[in-house]
């Protein structure tokens, strides 16, 4: 995600995000007034995520548990928190593109990644 494009009210939320994610998905559903659907679609949907790239080993994520909503100025965000597993960090190389993929385990509550989205590998903060 390019927090360049990230209005300042979910920036600062991500800054505060005690499951430290290390990157966050968003998600383009939205049911108006249902109030929880990041959690009930994480409750029934897969919760795993493999990070792949050409030449480079396959790296294990999971959600964090931190989910952001909100909608500054008309422009409504929903992010789900995604934390590498701790044994795969040491694999992941700055400045390569990695693909996400998805490991679904419901047929009705399913991600899906638009083709062409890529997660840039940046520099550790920790």
């Amino acid at each position: 995600m390019n927090r360049r494009f990230l209005p300042p009210a979910v920036l600062e939320k991500a800054s505060k995000d005690p499951a430290e994610s290390d990157f966050y998905i968003r998600i383009q559903e939205f049911i108006p007034h249902f109030k929880l659907q990041l959690r009930d679609f994480a409750r029934h949907a897969g919760k795993h995520f493999v990070l792949t790239a050409p030449g480079h080993p396959e790296i294990k994520a999971k959600l964090s548990g931190k989910t952001i909503t909100n909608n500054a100025k008309g422009q409504l965000y929903q992010l789900f928190g995604v934390r590498i597993d701790s044994e795969d960090r040491q694999g992941v190389t700055f400045g390569v593109d990695y693909t996400i993929r998805p490991i679904n385990t419901s047929e009705t509550y399913r991600w899906s990644v638009k083709d062409g989205v890529v997660l840039k590998a940046g520099p550790s903060a920790r």
